[in-house]
């Protein structure tokens, strides 16, 4: 929403002139994101440059060059002579390129590192347009030189307070409560997870529905999709073979979780139509009580979906997806935790170790489940299968073993050391992350692990003889950055024993044989 005083500049500002090209209904130029806002403005003359909205996903997927993709995009929307018209902004540096989702373009390494350089090349060749690329924070592995790197800001106390103002606008008692609620200090916690807008609509919706705050990031997932799935405006029914409307909440979230599971292990985030027909098909007719005979209309159960709570939206004609990342990532989980007598959990873990893009589902999975002390053996192991054959780093994992305390003075110099030009700085940064992710843990000061983990950020920060090789380093840092996610899940999860669990942090080999 606009704050009150930008509304009214923009309802007060001179109504453009009609736009010489009519984008056509529906492309993705218009359908997502920021790039309305920015079109709106550039109309309307409150920004000179012309925005071009690149989803990075698609464009990598397309297999197209970058100035092809654009080219393809402007003719779709009926734009003649296309090529020389997008050279000429860009040339001219009146372009504002706005490249999203660096982060989902999943392709193996040498592919990746191709798009990247295509990417770094087409900047560099329109330098006097601006570009904007955006990336998810725990897709940290992407660097840019001429870029300025800033993060979105989270929303502050008054920020927040607005946004539940208008929220509960039209329900008065409801907000009433809601403010009750939020002063209270068990709820603190809920302030910090408020902070994310996305997660503060959520927090909204959840409460409208049961008048309480959800304590966990899944629950507030959970309580969130149940609230979207139980409202229904009977005004909106589509009478004619609404199937998806007959089906119970679990049926829902069952065909809604097993869509999401299929889509998320393809790499799927933009799914054609006729794919989740077919996936809606496949459930349907597994269904007890299904008439075999009856053709099912899966077209028709997607547009109830879309209308019912729009849990799945078209972007683009024929193009759908899930309302956002988050959402998917929570059905994968739902779908995972269901399926568990299937090995869903085996293959969870096997997938998270190749693909960080596994990490949120990870999260939600551990701390869902009532003993979650399997999957995370499961995890520890796998990790350290990642790094036993590499005898580098066994070494220098050994090296951490047989330490003891190292003193709060040594521990006051580790914590910021001054770097020489020899040190490994990437892996000495996610040795500080496994360090502060273990410090959160009970009994943290006399943890062996702990200590194990202070070691090895001050041999990574201070010892001059270390020398990692750039591949054997790149395989350190995977091991560092699953070893802090399963610390995170650690931190979140029931499990029977916990400190057997954190000792296999880092590897104790006193417990590997």
């Amino acid at each position: 929403q606009l704050k009150p005083e930008r509304e009214a500049k923009l309802k007060n500002y001179p109504q453009p002139k009609p736009f010489r090209y009519k984008l056509k209904c529906g492309s993705k130029f218009n359908a997502i994101g920021g790039s309305d806002l920015h079109a709106i403005q550039h109309c309307r003359g409150m920004i000179e440059a012309t925005p071009i909205y690149i989803s990075l996903k698609e464009w990598s997927d397309s297999q197209k060059k970058l100035l092809n993709y654009i080219e393809e995009k402007f003719e779709i929307c009926g734009f003649p002579d296309a090529i020389k018209m997008i050279e000429s902004i860009l040339d001219s540096g009146k372009a504002l390129v706005l490249l999203d989702g660096l982060d989902e373009m999943n392709h193996d390494e040498i592919q990746q590192k191709k798009l990247l350089q295509e990417i770094t090349n087409f900047t560099e060749q329109y330098h006097k347009s601006h570009f904007c690329l955006t990336c998810r924070i725990a897709a940290n592995d992407f660097s840019f030189d001429r870029f300025t790197y800033v993060e979105i800001a989270d929303f502050n106390e008054m920020q927040q307070g607005q946004f539940i103002g208008k929220w509960f606008s039209l329900e008065p008692i409801k907000l009433s409560q809601f403010n009750e609620q939020w002063s209270k200090p068990e709820n603190n916690k809920i302030h910090d997870l408020a902070r994310t807008p996305l997660l503060l609509t959520l927090i909204c919706l959840s409460f409208g529905e049961t008048l309480q705050f959800p304590k966990r990031r899944v629950d507030l997932y959970s309580e969130a999709v149940d609230a979207l799935l139980k409202k229904w405006d009977s005004s909106r029914a589509i009478i004619r073979g609404d199937i998806y409307k007959q089906l119970e909440l679990t049926r829902k979230k069952q065909l809604l979780s097993f869509v999401a599971y299929n889509t998320f292990v393809r790499e799927e985030y933009l799914i054609r139509t006729d794919v989740i027909a077919d996936e809606i098909k496949q459930f349907i007719r597994k269904l007890p009580h299904w008439d075999k005979q009856i053709e099912v209309d899966a077209e028709l159960i997607l547009r109830g979906i879309e209308s019912h709570h729009g849990l799945l939206v078209e972007r683009a004609r024929n193009i759908y997806s899930f309302s956002h990342l988050t959402i998917h990532e929570y059905f994968t989980a739902l779908y995972i935790l269901d399926n568990v007598a299937n090995d869903t959990l085996s293959t969870l873990v096997d997938n998270l170790v190749t693909s960080i893009r596994w990490r949120e589902v990870m999260l939600m999975c551990s701390s869902s489940q009532g003993n979650a002390t399997q999957l995370l053996t499961k995890f520890a192991w796998k990790i350290w299968e990642t790094v036993s054959d590499d005898k580098d780093i066994v070494k220098l994992l050994k090296t951490i073993q047989a330490t003891r305390n190292v003193g709060w003075l040594e521990k006051a110099k580790i914590i910021s050391p001054t770097l020489n030009e020899h040190s490994n700085a990437t892996s000495y940064e996610r040795a500080l992350e496994v360090a502060a992710n273990l410090s959160l843990l009970h009994d943290a000061e006399t943890s062996h692990t702990i200590i194990r983990a202070r070691k090895l950020v001050k041999e990574l920060g201070y010892n001059e003889e270390l020398r990692l090789d750039i591949k054997v380093e790149h395989k350190f840092n995977r091991y560092l950055s699953l070893t802090s996610l399963f610390i995170e899940c650690l931190q979140i999860s029931s499990v029977d024993n916990r400190a057997d669990l954190e000792g296999m942090a880092l590897m104790d080999f006193t417990r590997i044989q």
